[in-house]
């Protein structure tokens, strides 16, 4: 083996191993990059020269002031005779505690041993140590260097993208990602920020391995916490758009997108916030995200898209989260040359949801693979985003957690990035920012907050986030001149001799009361706790009683957790089945309401309904577990869960509630259009009643 002399690196400290026989007077760090000259004296001298700098890299893109360097004792040049103590680099170098600019002059070293030093001039390291053009520096890791605080290691000259020495990584992220859809299912919903793989993918593409600058990453998403802002139809187009058409030939781009898509009128669609699947004026064409991509400049484009959606566990609680279909598949295979696009799953395929991973399998994975590092693979700044590996590395990880969870999920990616020569522009990267929102008139917001107090209610289904929705949303999506919001203003004290306003002012208790949630409104809160005082309810007589699913056991120990369950629920139906009957009864003086409080009525007591079909849907899984275990297979299946449907398929009580309530939301939908009532109304007339059983690992 060859003799090899230890150095370090005057730049970063590290430790490197030189061979002897080095003949090149340059070589470079393999952690930080830099570029060293070294010089020797004449024949004879006995020792180094003071050393010559090398030439001065080109000036940057954007000029900026260089950052000071402070001194630090772990990266001082060592004291210990190193025969490259002499090194210089691009940049300040450290000298025993001091920080002297580069090329200012160096510490002249004799060395007792001559001859060494001439053998140090003799070796040729051409292939370790001469600047790398593929990306692969020597003794490097298996990991994509770090950029953090947005800089770039030293290049020396310009990298294979246009990043100067010293600069940033050409690079840009923006993240669309829609949660809680006001009409639609609910996409990766479950789970704590801390647990969900897509409030983490943000500080990925800052801190993981694509080194993508700070100010050059963007999330849009209502369940941003930190700056949430509902991606509305407005709001997309306008960030998606500025943000391709602001981004440089030299960028390097990557969108991913979180949510639904759907066909309709034969044609593909990406969905909003508020988008209706069934209405077309509300969504997005994909074709147009795809002529906008094709305008950018950026010289390598990414469109990650993580839709289909399904919770293994929770199931299709509104429309959407199909599986996708034929013309959805086909319809991204179109995508324009020179756009690399990912997609979470393939035609006849669903982008599962789990327990351990909430925000989906493909998305955990995807994250994994970007925050861990690609094996073999260092990113220097001018470097393609190695997709290639990514999706391969990716495809294994979700092709492991499908199989596990007895599941079809491949991942599939279409396009791929063309290098070709290109004229960088001179101007600094565009700060991404959010585009499109809007401020609505104050009045508008203060009526739409007094409906959505007077209206708000628990969600049907106890496990399901709280629907209090911000009043300046709702605002956005009224009407200011609709009538229902102009009689609101004008509906006065309310009516508290009125049989039928009692009586609904009773049911919003009851349902709050049942909901077990510790969310209570302040005006409600006191009947609650008045009717538990009272008896009249019972504290833990709450839908937490409603099991999400059992596990397999003995038969006779299975009917009998089931039929205990039984016995809990039937309390709360009891409640229910008095405030139907009330209902009835106070209907005639409904009519002599205004029309505000009658609007309030037919919400509230749709409501009711509609609540008390699940829980006679939820009755009727129980007796179908009693009669007979649903069928598993015991090597997979350790249980089984419920799980939503479209419709109640259990007792006929049941399904005639689910249809009256039904009817009574798409009545306020046609009498109070772009109000309150209509909003909720459409989200409460999607929402899946029926219950079926699934087997679970």
């Amino acid at each position: 083996m060859a003799e090899s002399i230890k150095t370090r690196c005057p730049n970063c400290a590290t430790i490197l191993r030189v061979p002897a026989n080095i003949q090149s007077d340059t070589l470079r760090c393999t952690k930080c990059q830099s570029l060293m000259r070294i010089k020797r004296q004449a024949p004879g001298g006995g020792g180094f020269s003071a050393p010559t700098p090398p030439a001065p890299p080109p000036p940057p893109i954007a000029p900026t002031a260089p950052t000071p360097v402070l001194p630090s004792p772990a990266m001082q040049t060592p004291s210990h005779g190193d025969p490259f103590e002499q090194i210089v680099t691009h940049g300040p170098v450290r000298y025993s505690g001091k920080t002297r600019t580069a090329g200012s002059g160096g510490l002249a070293i004799t060395l007792g041993l001559g001859a060494l030093a001439l053998i140090l001039f003799t070796g040729v390291v051409a292939m370790i140590f001469l600047p790398s053009k593929g990306g692969i520096l020597p003794g490097g890791g298996n990991e994509i260097a770090e950029n953090k605080g947005g800089g770039a290691p030293g290049m020396g000259a310009r990298g294979a993208g246009g990043a100067k020495a010293g600069g940033s990584f050409p690079r840009r992220a923006l993240i669309l990602s829609v949660h809680n859809y006001l009409y639609a299912n609910p996409v990766a919903a479950h789970g704590g920020n801390n647990t969900n793989a897509v409030a983490q993918l943000p500080d990925i593409f800052l801190n993981g391995k694509l080194n993508v600058p700070k100010d050059q990453v963007l999330w849009v998403s209502d369940k941003n916490e930190k700056a949430p802002q509902p991606l509305l139809k407005p709001v997309f187009e306008k960030t998606l758009g500025e943000f391709l058409a602001q981004s440089r030939p030299q960028d390097r781009i990557i969108v991913t997108f979180v949510g639904h898509a759907t066909i309709a009128d034969k044609k593909a669609y990406l969905v909003p916030f508020e988008g209706i699947l069934e209405d077309i004026q509300t969504l997005i064409p994909l074709e147009t995200v795809f002529a906008d991509f094709k305008a950018c400049k950026s010289r390598q484009k990414v469109l990650v898209l993580d839709i289909c959606h399904a919770n293994i566990r929770f199931g299709q609680e509104r429309p959407g989260g199909e599986s996708m279909s034929a013309e959805l598949a086909t319809a991204i295979a179109a995508a324009p040359e020179g756009i690399e696009v990912i997609t979470s799953c393939k035609e006849a395929e669903r982008s599962w949801e789990t327990d351990i991973d909430p925000a989906g399998i493909f998305l955990a994975s995807f994250s994994k693979v970007l925050n861990d590092g690609l094996k073999g693979q260092i990113q220097k700044a001018g470097d393609p985003i190695p997709v290639e590996k990514i999706v391969k590395e990716t495809s294994l990880l979700v092709t492991q957690k499908a199989q596990e969870l007895g599941k079809p999920q491949t991942l599939q990616s279409v396009g791929k990035c063309v290098e070709s020569d290109i004229e960088e522009s001179g101007e600094a990267a565009a700060v991404a920012k959010v585009a499109g929102g809007q401020t609505p008139d104050k009045l508008l917001v203060e009526r739409t907050g007094n409906i959505l107090k007077a209206i708000h209610l628990p969600p049907v289904k106890g496990d399901t986030p709280d629907d209090l929705f911000d009043p300046a949303l709702f605002a956005a999506l009224c009407d200011p001149k609709s009538k229902g919001i102009e009689d609101a203003a004008k509906a006065g004290a309310p009516p508290k001799d009125n049989k039928a306003y009692l009586f609904m002012e009773k049911a919003r208790a009851h349902l709050w009361a049942i909901s077990g949630r510790d969310s209570i409104p302040g005006d409600v809160r006191p009947a609650v706790e008045l009717m538990i005082k009272k008896k009249e309810i019972r504290k833990d007589q709450n839908l937490r009683l409603l099991r999400g699913g059992f596990r397999a056991a003995e038969d006779a120990v299975l009917k009998r957790n089931v039929e205990t369950n039984q016995r809990s629920v039937a309390l709360i139906l009891g409640v229910l089945d008095e405030d139907l009957a009330e209902m009835e009864a106070t209907a005639e003086e409904k009519d002599e309401l205004s029309a505000y409080w009658r609007a309030n009525y037919d919400y509230i007591t749709a409501k009711l309904e509609a609540e008390a079909s699940y829980i006679w849907e939820y009755q009727s899984m129980l007796g179908q577990m009693r009669k007979e275990a649903p069928a598993r297979d015991p090597k997979i299946h350790g249980g089984w869960d419920l799980a939503s449907t479209s419709t109640p398929q259990g007792d006929s009580k049941g399904k005639k509630m689910a249809k009256s309530s039904k009817k009574t939301f798409e009545t306020l939908s046609k009498k109070y259009p772009n109000t309150p009532w209509d909003i909720l109304s459409r989200r409460e007339k999607g929402t899946s009643l029926g219950l079926e059983w699934q087997p679970v690992p």
